[in-house]
């Protein structure tokens, strides 16, 4: 099985993809393993965070034997070329861009466009995706989500975008094979007080309810 594959799959294992975001560069590593140490197997760190690549590069030279490194806000080709040459394993956007999904195609990286209607989705498995964002999720809703799974139930979607501790479980209830934590999980305040104990914790609270 190709890493392709492996990622693909580990994704609808885990359920969980951590998004790095905002956060000091420095802190990249103590994030990615208390993240680890609270049962994540994936991290995105977003390209709209100063210092990205070096975050990318650093946990994917430490953790790259235990996490899966991927980047996100990635919303054209030469963002994802970037990233892929960062050591990003799998490329997320919250928008659909055919030219970052055939770059994904072209380096064999897994490509997820974001979308919110179903010709969006449609588009996104025309073009090459390998998973389909939902975004902005928590906005749109879980209803809205499944509807979209309706008639296109091949498309496999990540929800993401608000996502807590409230309603992760009702989007993997209606259809969502992973879903994407932001600042409900990678909590910023957190972060700046060095409660790395606490993002265990956290980590620790998502990653049970998909047990």
């Amino acid at each position: 099985m190709g890493a392709r594959s492996e990622i693909i799959n580990t994704v609808k294992e885990e359920q969980i993809i951590a998004i790095v975001r905002g956060v000091e560069e420095k802190k990249a590593l103590k994030i990615a393993r208390a993240l680890y140490e609270g049962g994540i197997k994936l991290i995105e760190v977003t390209f709209n965070t100063q210092g990205a690549e070096k975050m990318i590069r650093a946990i994917k030279r430490e953790m790259g034997e235990k996490m899966y490194v991927g980047a996100g806000t990635v919303l054209d080709a030469e963002t994802a070329r970037q990233a892929i040459t960062a050591g990003a394993e799998y490329i997320l956007s919250p928008s659909l861009n055919k030219d970052m999904v055939d770059t994904c195609n072209i380096y064999g990286k897994v490509a997820v466009p974001g979308i919110a209607t179903p010709s969006e989705a449609l588009k996104a498995m025309q073009v090459g995706a390998d998973l389909i964002k939902f975004f902005p999720a928590a906005a749109s809703g879980a209803d809205y989500m499944r509807s979209i799974r309706g008639p296109l139930d091949q498309v496999e979607i990540i929800a993401v975008g608000g996502i807590n501790l409230n309603n992760a479980s009702v989007f993997l209830e209606n259809g969502a094979v992973a879903l994407g934590i932001g600042s409900s999980l990678v909590d910023k305040k957190m972060v700046a007080e060095n409660d790395f104990s606490g993002l265990r914790k956290k980590a620790s609270q998502f990653k049970a309810l998909t047990e």
